[in-house]
């Protein structure tokens, strides 16, 4: 994380994230994160070995927090 904070879940595991941490996400593993407050989040990600597909993202409802935002 370079800026900003929030929860990652990754397979079902949520933890918190703030600047300066880093998360490893396998390959084809659900995941997503969501920003707290006003602030935004900034993160650098890089892919290892290259994405070699399209990315995939699952409907907007399964995934909002319960405020309806992400």
């Amino acid at each position: 994380m370079l800026r900003g904070d929030g929860s990652l879940t990754i397979g079902g595991t949520t933890r918190p994230m703030s600047v300066g941490d880093v998360a490893v996400i396998p390959r084809g593993v659900r995941h997503y994160f969501v920003r707290n407050g006003g602030v935004p989040a900034v993160a650098l990600v890089v892919f290892a070995p290259p994405l070699d597909a399209p990315d995939s993202v699952p409907d907007p409802v399964a995934v909002d927090s319960p405020r309806g935002d992400r």
